[in-house]
C-alpha cells in the first residue's frame, strides 16, 4: 500500500486515518528515529507530510529515512546532538570541614 491510501485499522501503517490539510507540510521530528517518534513519522509521512528526521545515532535515523523513502515519502536525515555542557568549576562545592565554599568569581 502506498503512502496515502486509506483503510479502515487506524494504524498508519494499515493505512490508518490521513490528515489532507498537513499533505505538502514540511516537518522536523525530534527523537525520530524510534519508538514514538518512528510512529510518528509513520502517521505524518501518511498524510502527504514531507519529514527532516531528527535524532542522535546516523544508522537508526538513516533506517527511518530508507523505510519512508522506500514507502513513496519525503524524507531527508537531520542528525545532530545537543552540545555538551562544560565541566563544573567546582563553584558552591562543600569543603573537607562541611561548611560551603565560595571559589566563584
Amino acid at each position: 500500500m502506498a503512502i496515502g491510501e486509506h483503510r479502515q485499522s487506524g494504524r498508519p501503517e494499515d493505512g490508518g486515518p490521513t490528515y489532507p490539510d498537513l499533505s505538502g507540510k514540511v516537518a522536523l521530528v525530534t527523537g525520530g528515529s524510534g519508538g514514538l517518534g518512528r510512529a510518528t513519522c509513520r502517521a505524518l509521512a501518511h498524510s502527504g507530510v514531507r519529514l527532516a528526521i531528527n535524532g542522535r545515532h546516523e544508522a537508526p535515523v538513516g533506517s527511518v529515512v530508507h523505510e519512508l523513502l522506500a514507502a513513496g515519502a519525503g524524507a531527508v536525515p537531520a542528525v545532530a546532538t545537543a552540545p555538551t555542557p562544560p565541566r563544573s568549576t567546582g563553584c558552591g562545592r562543600a569543603s573537607s570541614s562541611g561548611s560551603a565554599r565560595s571559589t566563584c568569581s
